[in-house]
């Protein structure tokens, strides 16, 4: 392999394409997880809301019972 010279090796068209095609979808999975964790982090909330909702029913029903 030719080496530049720094002593780094030269990466011919080809790789670096496949190389920068890499580097791409790697980018883009970042994105894609970082936007799926945001989408988890509503569902969590709205999910929290959901078992409060039904925890105060549940107390309610057993006020209920008491009185």
């Amino acid at each position: 392999m030719a080496r530049s010279r720094h002593g780094q090796r030269r990466i011919g068209r080809g790789a670096k394409a496949k190389q920068e095609a890499e580097q791409k979808k790697l980018t883009e999975e970042k994105k894609v997880a970082f936007v799926n964790n945001k989408k988890k982090g509503e569902a969590n909330r709205l999910k929290e809301k959901l078992r409060e909702i039904a925890e105060r029913r549940i107390e309610d029903m057993k006020k209920k019972i008491r009185d």
